[in-house]
């Protein structure tokens, strides 16, 4: 099982996020972990109204199963729009 929290502070600990190229590598072995499973992401009090940055994001995670989720909380309904969530109070 994948566990992107841990993964995550790794690459930050590392300062890897700002490398060359870094993100394209993620997303491949992002696709390559995903293809054909089914999973669930929790983006808990997001904040970045940056759309590009979000579709950016979403790139790998289309290669999942069908039935896979992508679970948003946010304060913030511009960035429930962008992300195209059902808002709920």
């Amino acid at each position: 099982m994948l566990n992107m929290y841990s993964v995550t502070q790794r690459w930050m600990r590392l300062n890897l996020l700002s490398k060359p190229g870094f993100v394209f590598r993620v997303h491949r072995r992002l696709k390559e972990e995903l293809k054909g499973k089914k999973f669930l992401l929790v983006l808990d009090d997001v904040w970045n109204e940056n759309q590009p940055k979000w579709e950016e994001v979403r790139k790998p995670l289309v290669f999942g199963a069908q039935g896979s989720r992508i679970l948003v909380t946010t304060r913030n309904k511009e960035v429930a729009s962008i992300m195209r969530s059902n808002i709920t109070s």
